[in-house]
């Protein structure tokens, strides 16, 4: 029966839809929650992102804050080391370039200075401090965590260390394998764990550093970030720091040449007109100074090459003795006042005039003496040969006479009388009147004291002339003629003083007539002059005298290279360069006579080219042009 097998159930299509309305509630209710877990997932997800996007954005900021900071100090050390010797007059007059400030220790000044001199030389144990950026001209300076910079000086770059700092002169430090490190600047970062940073430990570097740069004493800092160890560091080593220098060396050398070579003799007008020269050729005279040869050791007294071969700087040191060939004369009739003293002076005529003859009594074997005539010669002569001793002379700057130097030679005569072994000492205490000779193409700049009638020796201006007559070494007579004016008829004249390049001992540079071409203490006290090479064009060297390089074809070339190019460019027309070797290289030995273990490259041929490029491991020579 049909109607019988269909009871009880409901039809198919009304099962399927009275299900679908019984569940579609429940569905609905699951997708609903499926959304609601996906969006607070995203939204966990967005804020852990977020906060871990702020923290990287802080920490790249906190980076860039710490780099920027140890960067900004390392420019500042390596400026206030090349500037040293221009920060005060004292301090050019006895330090040169290269010296760095002292650390900030716990000395009692304000935070950020350099402590004192006696800090400074203070143990090892006090190496580091924090950085003295008052003394560098800086605002305060911390890294990205809020944290002053510390910083550390080797001992013999420190900025009153009495040792010779050139390039020759070690950094004593090792961070991780660089050794020769000069500075070091350390950024501590954020405090680690047991570090309490407070206004007591500001100098405790337990408190701001860690592991090998915490321990003082040992020269020895580290690079190497680990989990108990978060300092940044940069660092100076002396390779770096002397690249810069020695920029600024060569060029107070080329200046120096400069206006050796305008005016060697100091003569000419403010329109540059020389007295000496005719009007149509008004350089007459000017040239470049003689120079020392490489292998000399001593540079006053050389007569130096006038070759084209790489040479040294010929300097006298203002105070120091130096040998010397020179020449005397003079007539003082009616000049000054004579003391004598001993047994047996000389007589007054020979104090008064070069050429004279004296009675000097013999010791005959047997019976009295007699008076033996003993003539003098003309000229006075500083000379190496008999019956000449060496001469020996020292200038000394005559802080009385804007443009005189005081001038003390020496030189000494044997004679012969019978039964006596004798010798005649003159010495020449003069002053005014100094002027220098321009160099010839034989010959060096030259020195010399002439003055003829009383308006041309400065009034008020002292000068004795000594004799001392010894018989072996004891002293039997000395006569001494003193005077401050000349008459009308009187003469002196002490010349051929060899004076190439002086080292000024004023406290700022001298005026170019007094002494052209003068040069800082610092140069010859720290000894960059035993290191810095010259050449010369053929050209403009002192003992050519061809045509100008433009028409003959004798100047240098220097063959200069930056980063990036492809191709060297080619400088012709080089009047003269100044080389400075740089610190030996590890393939290099010094002190060496192999110009290989000083210059790199095409500096160390015999060629006329001569190149200059940037630093590397196997370069780093510096090179400057003369100025024309």
């Amino acid at each position: 029966m049909p109607t019988s097998s269909r009871r009880g159930r409901p039809p198919p299509n009304d099962a399927r839809r009275a299900y679908a309305l019984v569940a579609a509630p429940s569905r609905q209710r699951g997708v609903a929650l499926i959304l609601v877990l996906m969006l607070a997932v995203t939204a966990s997800c967005f804020v852990v992102l977020t906060a871990l996007n702020n923290r990287t954005s802080r920490e790249t900021s906190q980076r860039v804050a710490t780099v920027e900071a140890l960067g900004q100090a390392r420019s500042a050390l390596i400026g206030y080391a090349v500037g040293y010797a221009d920060g005060s007059p004292s301090r050019a007059r006895e330090k040169g370039p290269g010296r760095l400030p002292c650390p900030d220790l716990a000395g009692g000044s304000p935070q950020g200075s350099a402590e004192s001199v006696g800090d400074c030389r203070a143990a090892s144990d006090r190496e580091s401090g924090l950085l003295p950026f008052r003394a560098l001209g800086l605002a305060a300076l911390t890294d990205g965590s809020g944290a002053p910079l510390w910083y550390a000086v080797s001992e013999n770059f420190r900025s009153m260390a009495t040792g010779i700092l050139n390039s020759e002169t070690p950094g004593s430090f090792t961070v991780d394998d660089t050794d020769d490190v000069v500075a070091v600047i350390v950024a501590p970062g954020p405090p680690l764990t047991g570090q309490l940073r407070n206004s007591a430990s500001a100098y405790t570097v337990a408190a701001w550093l860690e592991g090998e740069n915490a321990s003082l004493g040992d020269n020895r800092f580290t690079r190497d970030i680990q989990a108990d160890s978060n300092d940044t560091m940069m660092i100076i080593t002396r390779g770096e720091l002397m690249v810069e220098v020695e920029k600024m060396v060569i060029k107070e050398v080329e200046r120096a040449l400069y206006n050796y070579r305008h005016d060697p003799d100091g003569d000419d007008s403010p329109a540059a007109a020389d007295p000496d020269c005719p009007s149509t050729l008004p350089q007459c005279d000017d040239g470049l100074p003689w120079l020392a040869p490489r292998a000399a050791t001593n540079f006053a007294a050389v007569v130096g090459e006038g070759t084209t071969a790489l040479a040294r700087l010929p300097l006298h040191e203002l105070g120091k003795t130096f040998d010397v060939e020179f020449t005397a004369q003079w007539s003082l009739a009616s000049t000054g006042a004579v003391i004598f003293s001993g047994a047996e002076p000389p007589a007054e005529s020979c104090l008064r005039h070069s050429a004279c003859t004296q009675n000097i009594n013999d010791k005959p074997a047997v019976g009295p003496p007699t008076p033996t005539p003993v003539s003098f010669p003309a000229a006075v002569f500083g000379a190496p040969s008999a019956p000449w001793n060496q001469g020996r002379c020292t200038l000394e700057r005559n802080k009385d006479a804007a443009r005189a130097l005081n001038l003390t030679c020496t030189t000494g005569y044997s004679y012969a009388v019978a039964g006596r072994s004798l010798r005649r000492v003159y010495q020449f205490e003069v002053g005014g009147n100094t002027h220098l000779v321009a160099p010839t193409l034989t010959a060096r700049r030259t020195l010399e004291v002439r003055a003829a009638g009383s308006a041309a020796w400065p009034a008020g201006t002292l000068a004795r002339i000594t004799i001392s007559d010894l018989e072996g070494t004891t002293i039997i007579g000395t006569g001494k003629l003193e005077f401050s004016t000349l008459a009308a008829a009187d003469l002196i004249e002490v010349s051929q003083i060899p004076f190439d390049l002086e080292v000024w001992t004023e406290p700022a540079p001298l005026d170019r007539h007094l002494s052209p071409g003068a040069l800082p203490p610092w140069l010859f006290a720290d000894k960059w002059h035993e290191s810095l090479l010259i050449r010369y064009a053929l050209s403009d060297a002192p003992a050519h005298s061809g045509e100008s390089c433009q028409t003959s074809g004798t100047c240098l070339s220097l063959r200069m290279r930056h980063p990036g190019d492809a191709v060297a460019t080619d400088v012709s027309g080089v009047r003269g360069i100044v080389v400075a070797p740089g610190p030996p290289l590890s393939s290099q030995s010094r002190p060496s006579a192999n110009l290989t273990d000083y210059l790199e490259g095409d500096n160390n041929s015999a060629t006329t080219t001569y190149e200059r490029r940037e630093p590397s491991s196997s370069f780093n020579d510096q090179v400057l042009p003369l100025s024309p």
